[in-house]
């Protein structure tokens, strides 16, 4: 339903009037699409908030920062100091070379997770079909 009040949503705002016939057919799998690359776009801060919300509007998924073991906490720090860095530069608190492999591993784990989480989620919104991969170990 979410996913559908999303496309509504911008074919009620679209400033063209001939804007509803692009969802004719499968079109509006090519308008789902473009919307969500555009906003995954525009996202400059990918903590938990900002990232929920583009999962629950996009894929109907529920707080995907549920399925990270580390918690959203831990998220939210790292692409604070990821912020910092990028916007402050050498100006930055300096990261020792143990936390940036702590990092590394934090980023392959939660992408792992994420990962199972969306595969896990499609299986439960679509009964009766083979689960879309593998899950990753």
């Amino acid at each position: 339903m979410v996913v559908q009040k999303t496309l509504a949503k911008h074919v009620r705002e679209a400033k063209h009037e001939l804007r509803p016939l692009a969802l004719a057919n499968s079109g509006w799998r090519d308008v789902l699409i473009s919307e969500a690359q555009q906003e995954c776009a525009g996202l400059n801060t990918p903590k938990s908030g900002p990232l929920d919300v583009l999962y629950k509007k996009y894929l109907g998924m529920d707080k995907l920062s549920d399925s990270w073991s580390c918690g959203s906490g831990t998220i939210n720090s790292f692409v604070g100091v990821r912020g910092d860095i990028a916007h402050q530069g050498r100006s930055a608190s300096y990261v020792p070379l143990p936390k940036l492999r702590e990092y590394l591993a934090l980023i392959d784990a939660v992408a792992k997770e994420n990962d199972n989480a969306v595969r896990d989620y499609l299986k439960s919104i679509t009964p009766g079909r083979r689960q879309a991969w593998k899950a990753i170990a």
